[in-house]
């Protein structure tokens, strides 16, 4: 049986265009320079589908008037306060990145667009994972310090690590997927975001691997092949752990802990204060409506960032992020948008289930990712966001849902010889 999920021409053109994006922060700065550029390779390569194609999620005009009213309000707030340019283009930039995943990737992708994007991100996967782990044995062998590990040695993109695994795992559920080479996939992945000493990827992984092993008890645990698979990732967690968690590296992280104490954490918590008094500063008009697009957060006196700014555009946090921005309805509104999109999947549970699964899980490390990461304001991020809420959409698309057959109690009778059905040839 062929694979369903080959790297055809519209999933390759995804893959050039996501590993023009993951090498970005190496070659240009800022990175989303390089964004724009691999946005623009993707619209050279899908041109001739995104003009004969029609199948991204379906747009209803109840909430394209309603985000036009959100989108109007936003427009005035922002030009009020006037931002510098740069900064509303990279804002911008942001809101763009999160409608190409949205509605630009599904409608170039073709009718059954998850499979293309499956297979890209499939791929894209394998390549991440061994440049993380790479960039890990680099450091070790430097001698790298904990920040030094992550902030030289390992590639930004081991945070599209937790995507990546999410889409392998819905890959090897789908027909004629391999799910012993997606396991292997999988655990290669896993040891690439261990080793890339992400305490978000390890709470990601908490959170996906015991519900992911709940959900296929029953499945694995009657399948020999689940079994042994199962067995042998145990034995290989049990080997390597320990291994890991000895590196001096790993106790550098360990004894930090989680307060005050570590000077990430420590930053985080002054970028919230800081966004707090800034909302303060305005008075409750700008805690309910925000500064708009372009808007950046001042640091306290006598602070800069590592690139000597007094200011910053994000906060590592992107929930207070978007609450600076957009004020509290706003941040209240886009959740609120999310959140309806999830429950609609869920209840009418159109197309086949890796659209739900996909998109829930995608959305979740989202989420997560956003605490911490920059989850829902970074550009990449954004992609991978539009492309959880558009698994979604369709999931919740009624008009893909298979036709019913009618009941046994409304079935018509059968026409007798002689009788005329109504029905004009």
């Amino acid at each position: 049986m062929a694979d369903p999920f080959a790297l055809t021409k519209p999933a390759l053109a995804l893959l050039v265009m996501l590993l023009i994006m993951a090498v970005s922060p190496l070659l240009v700065e800022p990175a989303y320079i390089g964004y724009l550029v691999a946005y623009g390779v993707l619209l050279v390569l899908v041109a001739p589908a995104l003009l004969t194609r029609s199948h991204g999620p379906g747009l209803r005009t109840p909430p394209l008037i309603a985000w036009g009213v959100f989108g109007t309000g936003v427009a005035a707030v922002t030009i009020f306060a006037n931002p510098a340019l740069r900064d509303l283009f990279r804002d911008s930039g942001a809101v763009v990145s999160f409608l190409i995943g949205l509605l630009l990737i599904p409608r170039a992708m073709g009718r059954d667009w998850e499979r293309p994007l499956f297979a890209a991100l499939s791929a894209l996967a394998l390549i991440v994972a061994v440049w993380t782990i790479l960039g890990a044995a680099r450091a070790y062998l430097a001698g790298a310090g904990a920040y030094e590990w992550r902030g030289v040695y390992v590639p930004f993109v081991h945070t599209w690590l937790p995507y990546l695994i999410v889409a392998e795992y819905l890959r090897s559920r789908m027909p004629g997927s391999k799910p012993e080479v997606s396991a292997i996939r999988i655990g290669i992945c896993i040891l690439a975001l261990l080793l890339s000493l992400s305490r978000t990827g390890l709470v990601q992984l908490a959170v996906f691997i015991p519900m992911v092993v709940l959900i296929n008890a029953r499945r694995w645990l009657f399948n020999p092949r689940g079994v042994l698979l199962a067995i042998l990732a145990v034995g290989v967690a049990i080997l390597v752990f320990p291994y890991l968690v000895g590196l001096d590296v790993v106790q550098q992280r360990i004894n930090a802990g989680i307060d005050d104490g570590d000077l990430s954490l420590a930053w985080r918590d002054m970028e919230v204060r800081a966004a707090r008094d800034y909302l303060d500063d305005g008075g409750w008009f700008r805690w309910l409506f925000g500064y708009g697009l372009g808007a950046r957060v001042p640091l306290p006196w006598g602070i800069v960032d590592f690139n000597d700014n007094i200011a910053i555009p994000q906060l590592h946090n992107s929930y207070w992020t978007l609450t600076v921005k957009f004020g509290v309805l706003g941040l209240l509104w886009i959740l609120a948008a999310i959140a309806v999109t999830f429950v609609r999947a869920h209840s009418v549970r159109a197309g086949p289930s890796a659209l739900r699964s996909g998109g829930s899980w995608m959305l979740l490390m989202v989420m997560l990712i956003a605490y911490t990461l920059q989850g829902m304001s970074e550009w990449s991020h954004l992609l991978f966001l539009g492309l959880s809420c558009a698994l979604l959409c369709k999931a919740g698309d009624r008009r893909i849902l298979p036709l019913r057959l009618p009941s046994r109690s409304t079935r018509a009778a059968p026409l007798r010889i002689g009788e005329r059905s109504g029905i004009r040839p």
